[in-house]
């Protein structure tokens, strides 16, 4: 048997004879290939330029488009629109703002006005409501109700407590089509007309949310890309050493970062606030596959070879570069999976713009690094006593216990994950949106709208009373549900309509007449209030009952108890052809949170088996394969463990991380492995393959993840909360993934485990060396 000692002796680093490879790949790259890069790159650059600055400039967000049109729920939302139109509202509220103030009315008269400062002078909303327009609408004929009356049916969506009120606005289709321009004349208008700062006028409502998203989005996205910037060039110029290898990959970066939004444009896909993640998610990643080849580069120059040093590290990087880049495709293609539309997006267009970027990085940098050799290099042999071996692979068995009660506890943790998809989840507790939520819904009212429509066919023997009775039974039920807040249906615009009435007598007969031909003349009035609608032969009654946005709150459970009101009730009291339908914010916000946490487990699910099985053809090993993943599961479960353990809800910017670290953790992992084996081939035995595959690897593998990491965590700067905590969990989940190839791995690899990494040729010899492996 032979000793380590004797192996080792024989061990050296491989060198390449001087007949082995023609002298005319001493100078490789050529002019010819450098020119015909560079050109291409300035070629394409104008076309990357405007596709990325038109991307930037029609950025935007609409929360309704979040669900594919095929979900119900997106169907019925449509449905409701073409039905009703889209009443999406903001209203405008203010300290002191009471019934019969003139601030009210002149507000109300400039925003039903085109906006002056417009070239194209649109009407941004369609109605402007005030406490005092109603009660004057509720108090005239054919209603003629009285003040108390008014007051009653307009309490709790236009006039609160005190007779505090707002200006409730009705988005306009040209509002809807430019957001930010009604919000911004809205703004406008308030404070010119109050004499006011904005920070002492509270706007609420779907609209206003939505605008909101987009302004926290991007509104210090220029300042953290350049603080991104900053970042990882400070770090490749303390890492690397040297200043051009720093800007060079820096400079490749940027470029792929540009590319990556051009990309999203001429797709004809509109950038939102998670698919700007794309572009920054590339930049790192190249920076990555810069810091790797030039490590293999560098290393390249110290060895005496004919060869260009340029050539040997662009060959030498290529195979795990280009498996890393599809393992990243997989675990953000896995994403490309959800039905959530901005997690689908950001993982079809992330696994494309990434993995080209790793791969053009390579060229560019074996294009452009400098090419000659330093003098009087000498070929490095390696004596056993330079072999680097830590003490921690000697306590392997330690190591696996507490990996399998990480995996335990984390996996228990896991199963208490919660997922929110509320506006809480979306802003940081002290956004002035939040506060103007919380304000405006203390005063007046809740403002997110939950659409309830029965469908009634017209029979010659069903009258209208009898429908409203129904309808305001359903309207009463539900405001006194715990989740509701108000309700609002044709019955606060139309006669008071009895509880119970009859046709056992004459009275009976001519009241119901009455008020069946008082509420005929009053159909074209509700329709064109969009409270009504004659769809062929059925009449279709809308109530919108109304949730407060200022709490966080679960809208599964919402939804449950809303669909479980409106069906006891309408089985109680009506005919039983009677039908119904929900839609509006709610509803979708349900299904989304619904669907996250399903897209969380498929996507990581798929991204696992499909990276395990491209191990596995790569070790040419099932078992291998499998192996290679335990390292790269452990961020997930300690990372998701902890937060369902303690309780902590994730949103969406959560559930893309888990997917889209396996694809770019397992990068560590393949650059250990490739090492480990190169190793093997050389002659070493597992243990001190391992420990010299540490030494290779272990400086690119840090500052990879220190570059990525820390690139990523300045977004935790964001207003935006899911691109704060994309950040936090990306930079955890990283820093984890990092410990786990620095321990574990090794530890497997040092280990009888680490037969199964072993490349086929050398495993035959695994048991001779067994011994040997024994003694270390």
């Amino acid at each position: 048997m032979t000793s380590d000692r004797e192996t080792s002796q024989h061990t050296t680093e491989p060198t390449t004879p001087s007949t082995a490879v023609p002298r005319t790949d001493a100078n490789w790259p050529n002019w010819i290939l450098r020119v015909l890069s560079i050109g291409f790159a300035i070629l394409i650059l104008p076309i990357v330029v405007y596709g990325a600055s038109q991307a930037w400039l029609g950025s935007g967000t609409n929360v309704e488009d979040w669900l594919p049109p095929g979900f119900e729920e997106t169907q019925q939302l449509y449905r409701f629109i073409d039905r009703f139109g889209s009443d999406e509202l903001m209203m405008i509220g203010w300290e002191g703002a009471t019934l019969g103030d003139e601030p009210l009315r002149e507000i109300r008269r400039r925003l039903m006005s085109p906006d002056p400062d417009d070239p194209l002078e649109r009407i941004f909303f369609r109605e402007a409501m005030t406490a005092t327009s109603v009660l004057d609408e509720l108090q005239s004929p054919p209603l003629n109700l009285s003040e108390r009356q008014a007051k009653r049916r307009m309490h709790g969506w236009i006039l609160g407590r005190d007779d505090a009120t707002a200006v409730l606005l009705l988005v306009s289709d040209d509002g809807l089509l430019d957001r930010r321009a009604a919000v911004n004349y809205a703004r406008r208008v308030a404070t010119e007309t109050l004499d006011r700062p904005l920070t002492e006028i509270h706007l609420a409502g779907p609209t206003i949310e939505t605008v909101a998203i987009d302004e926290a989005s991007q509104s210090s996205l220029l300042r953290l890309n350049g603080y991104s910037f900053l970042v990882c060039v400070s770090l490749l110029i303390i890492c690397l050493r040297r200043l051009w290898p720093a800007l060079l990959i820096f400079g490749v970066a940027l470029y792929h970062e540009q590319a990556a939004m051009a990309l999203v444009y001429f797709c004809g896909t509109r950038l939102d606030s998670i698919l700007l993640l794309t572009a920054n998610l590339t930049l790192v990643l190249s920076v990555s596959s810069g810091i790797h080849m030039y490590g293999y580069y560098r290393r390249a120059r110290e060895q005496n070879s004919p060869q260009s040093p340029l050539w040997i590290a662009i060959r030498t990087a290529f195979y795990p570069t280009a498996l890393a880049a599809i393992t990243t495709a997989i675990g953000f293609g896995s994403l490309a999976i959800s039905h959530i539309v901005p997690v689908h997006k950001f993982g079809f267009f992330t696994a494309i713009a990434a993995p080209l970027a790793v791969l053009s990085t390579l060229w560019y940098l074996a294009m452009y690094l400098p090419s000659k050799r330093p003098m009087n290099t000498k070929s490095v042999r390696m004596s056993d006593s330079q072999v680097a071996e830590s003490p921690l692979l000697r306590f392997w068995p330690v190591v696996f216990a507490l990996t399998i009660m990480v995996v335990v506890v984390g996996f228990q943790g896991t199963r208490q994950l919660k997922i929110s998809t509320g506006i809480h989840d979306l802003f940081p507790d002290d956004a002035k949106l939040l506060a103007d939520y919380s304000w405006i819904e203390n005063r007046i009212g809740p403002l997110v709208p939950v659409e309830v429509v029965v469908e009634v066919p017209i029979k010659d023997d069903r009258e209208i009373i009898d429908e409203l009775q129904w309808v305001g039974q359903l309207q009463h039920n539900l405001g006194d549900s715990e989740v509701v807040g108000s309700v609002i249906s044709v019955l606060n615009f139309t006669a008071p309509i009895p509880k119970n009435s009859s046709r056992r007598s004459i009275g009976d007969i001519a009241y119901r007449t009455g008020v069946n031909s008082g509420i005929e003349k009053s159909l074209n009035r509700l329709t064109a209030m969009r409270m009504y609608r004659r769809e062929g032969d059925h009449r279709l009654w809308r109530i919108t009952a109304r949730v407060a946005g200022s709490e966080d709150q679960n809208y599964v459970d919402i939804m449950k108890q809303i669909r479980s009101i409106t069906t006891d009730t309408l089985q109680e009291v009506a005919d039983s052809d009677v039908t119904f339908q929900i839609s509006g914010g709610i509803p979708l916000a349900a299904k989304t949170q619904q669907r996250l946490l399903d897209d969380l487990v498929v996507s990581y699910l798929t991204a696992l088996a499909l990276i395990a099985v491209t191990m596995a053809v790569v070790l040419r090993s099932p078992i291998g394969g499998l192996l290679t993943m335990i390292p790269n599961v452990i961020p997930a479960l300690v990372v998701f463990g902890l937060i369902g353990a303690m309780g902590w809800k994730i949103e969406i910017g959560g559930v893309m991380t888990a997917s889209a670290v396996l694809g770019i953790g397992i990068d560590d992992s393949l650059h250990l492995i490739m090492a480990f084996r190169e190793k093997i081939r050389a002659g070493f035995n597992r243990q001190r393959a391992t420990g010299e595959a540490i030494r290779t690897c272990a400086a690119a593998m840090f500052q990879t993840t220190l570059v990525c990491g820390l690139g990523m965590l300045v977004f935790a700067l964001s207003p935006f909360v899911p691109i704060q905590r994309f950040a936090w969990l990306m930079f955890s989940l990283l820093g984890i993934a990092l410990l786990a190839d620095l321990i574990l791995l090794p530890c497997m690899l040092y280990s009888p485990l680490g037969r199964f990494f072993m490349p086929s040729a050398d495993s035959f010899y695994s048991d001779q060396r067994a011994e040997s492996d024994m003694d270390c």
